[in-house]
């Protein structure tokens, strides 16, 4: 035992020595003394069970604490100690270090002295050092676990590319982290986000439905989502979206349920918000042609009953003439762009019908583009006249032969 009850006193529970030791020892911390004029370090049982040394007698040399600290820790842990007796000091020591079991293992212990001095004459010297020594090996595993949580998470944020902030409805402030900022568009060097400056960016189409999604998140009855997307105006004076969401914690506030925090983040929707525009676009363009192509086909079903002699021969006339539809929508969909030469849909009408041997078909002249419009109307021309030339014309014979000439007007 280190603390010593004098001989002939009677045991106090308020000033017992022995007591204060057991209570130590019952909350897992160890003792030690360092006296100066002796040189001599004591150690109770618990603190050389701490260091890995419980064999070691009680009594021990003045640099003990530090041979047993780690050897990649010990000459830090050794500075500390001279500071701590150190007269023109503070007289704290305070260190968290590693120390080798027996077993191989690492455990860390974090130990906390201070140093009494006393003054003779002029010169002030150290006279002990007493303090306790605690087993931090878990504390320090939670806080490494921390730390590399918290290192994943603020690089998945920014990976991300999100934006942190929070709401104290308690204290009305509001902070926001350096993404954040620039979404709103403020200057980052030195930029404070308000509610009025934040107000201010939203664009005022968007105004009434964000303020409506804040008021629903604040809602003590409600979940406490709050999910809003909009426009808001930057620095440069352009708008862009974003998205924003977050959760709300409620508490109890003059005995009801009331908001106190709002945690959420911050994300660029401008590519996402151009990608669902253009797609709405193409969606709307083919509706547009979709209706467009089932009023031709209906045109050219009734066309082709008005001219047909009987019902095979309307199926041959009326298949060829959609089967000509089908190959410009082809050609206009595969294309590079959408204007489509009209080389390409003479070719796709007209070689159908030439016949194996011999050259029949000759195109030249300018390279002529038509909108996809202009080339389904002129289609069914080159259609009727590739079949008409297959059975009564130049294409109806080895010898015969088609010569097309295309002028740009």
């Amino acid at each position: 035992m280190i603390f010593k009850h004098g001989d002939g006193a009677r045991p106090s529970a308020a000033n017992d020595p022995r007591m204060l030791q057991q209570a130590l020892n019952a909350a897992g911390y160890g003792v030690f003394l360092y006296d100066a004029a002796s040189g001599q370090m004591s150690l109770d049982a618990r603190t050389r069970e701490l260091f890995g040394v419980p064999h070691l007698d009680s009594a021990q040399p003045a640099d003990i604490m530090i041979q047993l600290a780690h050897e990649e820790d010990r000459a830090w842990v050794a500075r500390a100690a001279s500071e701590a007796l150190n007269p023109n000091g503070s007289g704290t020591y305070t260190v968290e270090h590693r120390t080798l079991m027996q077993d191989g293992s690492v455990r860390w212990v974090a130990v906390n002295g201070r140093t009494e001095f006393e003054t003779t004459g002029d010169e002030r010297r150290a006279v002990l050092t007493c303090g306790v020594v605690r087993d931090v090996t878990e504390e320090r595993a939670i806080m490494d676990e921390l730390m590399v949580a918290q290192t994943n998470l603020a690089t998945a944020v920014e990976a991300a590319n999100l934006g942190i902030f929070q709401s104290d409805f308690i204290s009305n402030t509001s902070s926001w982290d350096r993404r954040a900022v620039m979404l709103f568009g403020a200057d980052v060097e030195g930029a404070q986000l308000g509610e009025q400056e934040i107000f201010e960016s939203i664009h005022p189409d968007d105004y009434e439905e964000v303020m409506a999604a804040i008021q629903r998140s604040m809602d003590p009855d409600g979940d406490g989502e709050y999910k809003a997307d909009h426009r808001i105006k930057g620095a440069d004076g352009e708008f862009r979206w974003i998205g924003v969401r977050g959760k709300t914690e409620f508490g109890v506030q003059k005995g009801e349920r009331a908001p106190l925090y709002q945690r959420g983040v911050v994300f660029d929707r401008t590519e996402d918000k151009m990608r669902e525009e253009q797609s709405a676009l193409h969606v709307r363009e083919m509706n547009h042609r979709v209706k467009n192509t089932l009023s031709l086909v209906t045109s050219i079903m009734n066309q082709t009953l008005r001219s047909s002699e009987d019902l095979d021969d309307f199926r041959e006339k009326f298949s060829g003439r959609v089967g000509a539809i089908s190959s410009v929508h082809s050609i206009i969909v595969d294309g590079t762009s959408t204007p489509a030469r009209l080389r390409d849909l003479i070719e796709s009408q007209v070689t159908p019908y030439v016949p194996d041997t011999g050259d029949c078909l000759e195109v030249s002249g300018e390279q002529v583009q038509l909108t996809a419009e202009r080339a389904r109307a002129l289609v069914l021309v080159l259609h009727e006249l590739a079949t008409n030339a297959s059975k009564y014309g130049a294409l109806s014979v080895a010898e015969g032969k088609v010569r097309l000439s295309l002028i740009h007007i």
